[in-house]
């Protein structure tokens, strides 16, 4: 199995604001913490994981995208007819996992998730986990904190 677990969306070493002093530092192993930690719940809920993972840390977000997470039993559902019935599972599941990947996220990157939305792409199987951060209070001048 080869798992792709990286992305920056900007350089790979800026800091990221109000992140707790040594805690991952940069983008780069932040990224890959958060979509190993969401792989891991995948392979723990599913009895495997995908694929393919790579997480996207933004300053209001973390993105996280997924391939190849079928299951065989899932793929042979789509395959008799029944890709509907498994995209209704999957999102149940996601609704179940919820909790623990918003946890995960909130333990690593130090940030509150305010928003989670999650989704699942049959074919390409492809899915997206994204976890939207609360805004960072204005500094003293006004301005937001640059992420």
């Amino acid at each position: 199995m080869s798992l792709m677990s990286d992305t920056v969306e900007q350089d790979g070493h800026s800091q990221i604001p109000d992140h707790p002093a040594g805690h991952l530092g940069d983008r780069g192993r932040m990224a890959s913490a958060v979509s190993n930690a969401i792989v891991r719940l995948f392979a723990e809920y599913l009895g495997r994981g995908p694929t393919k993972a790579r997480a996207i840390v933004t300053g209001p977000a973390v993105m996280v995208i997924l391939e190849e997470t079928l299951t065989k039993a899932e793929r042979k559902l789509i395959e008799s007819g029944l890709g509907s019935s498994v995209r209704e599972t999957r999102r149940l599941l996601q609704d179940t996992m919820r909790e623990e990947m918003v946890t995960a996220v909130e333990d690593l990157t130090g940030r509150k998730v305010v928003g989670f939305l999650s989704d699942h792409q049959l074919e390409p199987d492809v899915s997206m986990e994204s976890f939207v951060f609360e805004r960072q209070p204005a500094s003293e001048d006004g301005d937001r904190p640059q992420a």
